[in-house]
């Protein structure tokens, strides 16, 4: 036991059973902290942008209950970088996707109007080269994780969800694509 430790367990005797209770959990507290951090499980910091560059930028999304919104507008990876999404629908009643589309809101409108043609059946996902990627038509509650590779391209990507009616009523969101 170093001299530090003897002299300060000893002072601490003197001062009483809660005082030596007190400085023994400071001490291993001190000696537990510091090489963790907590960006690394998503505290302290916005969830729509990752502080560090990590191999997977896990990202999760979710819908602002039973309004046509998403809980989040924006989130920011690297270009290439591989990217794992949750999507979580916290309605009860209605039914959202995730889409992401190469491009800004033009493209999204394009991919919106087709989305319509494509119907129930398709989960309201076009056959498209203008989508990079997406989730299925989640009922209420329902949570679907993805994974995608971000684009090559640095820009902005518009994601929304293509039920018909949402993207109109503001359902949208950009992922930054930093190079």
């Amino acid at each position: 036991m170093s001299t530090w430790i003897r002299q300060t367990v000893q002072q601490t005797v003197s001062l009483g059973k809660g005082a030596f209770v007190l400085l023994l959990v400071a001490a291993v507290l001190a000696g537990c902290g510091g090489s963790r951090s907590r960006a690394s499980a998503g505290e302290g910091r916005s969830a729509a942008t990752p502080t560090a560059s990590p191999a997977v930028a896990e990202l999760s999304l979710g819908t602002d209950g039973e309004n046509m919104k998403f809980d989040k507008t924006e989130f920011t990876v690297r270009a290439g970088q591989e990217v794992q999404l949750t999507f979580h629908n916290s309605a009860t009643t209605l039914q959202h996707n995730w889409v992401l589309v190469n491009g800004g809101d033009d493209v999204a409108e394009q991919v919106d109007q087709a989305a319509v043609a494509a119907g129930f059946d398709k989960g309201f996902i076009p056959d498209s080269d203008l989508i990079l990627a997406h989730t299925r038509l989640l009922n209420g509650g329902e949570e679907e994780t993805i994974t995608f590779t971000a684009p090559s391209q640095p820009g902005d990507y518009t994601f929304l969800c293509t039920f018909p009616g949402h993207f109109q009523a503001g359902m949208k969101g950009v992922l930054h694509v930093q190079g």
